[in-house]
């Protein structure tokens, strides 16, 4: 449980450091900036949402050359065996991750 905990945790504060620097930076005057985090639970099983509404990103490239968003994928997939879903377009970046409770 510990060990799920810390790799959660470390998933979380990736996700939410990328929408703070990378989100807003290419939108001239934003309007309400947000970043949301959203977790439920349903069936036993967690889903936990990182959102904003910045920019977005090319989702083809977005594991080339970022390593945080790589390490992400490696630490959901390898800890808490989940998955990882990520939908980004010019109205912000939703990622989404389902795991096992």
């Amino acid at each position: 449980m510990f060990f799920r905990a810390t790799s959660l945790a470390l998933i979380v504060n990736e996700l939410l450091q990328n929408s703070y620097e990378h989100a807003f930076k290419d939108k001239k005057n934003p309007e309400k900036p947000q970043i949301r985090l959203q977790v439920g639970l349903k069936n036993d099983i967690i889903t936990l949402k990182v959102l904003d509404n910045g920019s977005g990103y090319n989702q083809e490239h977005s594991f080339e050359n970022h390593l945080g968003l790589l390490l992400v994928e490696r630490f959901v997939q390898g800890k808490l065996f989940g998955t990882l879903s990520i939908h980004s377009d010019h109205e912000g970046t939703a990622t989404t991750i389902r795991f096992k409770k």
